[in-house]
């Protein structure tokens, strides 16, 4: 089981640069959901802040905006 920071619906981040999970970018989201998977870690519903396009990326994949 793959261990992740914890990250809560609200939370603004961003899609690390070597995420297999679709486009890379520099873009800011917000988390929306978060949904758990049996035997894997959770994953994040993303809204960009940008263009409010949405996509499903694994917690592990995340990094707080600082």
């Amino acid at each position: 089981m793959i261990r992740a920071e914890q990250y809560v619906v609200g939370e603004h981040v961003y899609v690390s640069s070597g995420s297999l999970s679709g486009p890379a970018t520099s873009a800011a989201f917000e988390i929306i959901s978060v949904h758990h998977v049996e035997d894997y870690e959770p994953m994040c519903r993303l809204l960009s802040l940008q263009d409010r396009a949405q996509r499903m990326v694994p917690q592990s994949e995340l990094r707080r905006l600082t």
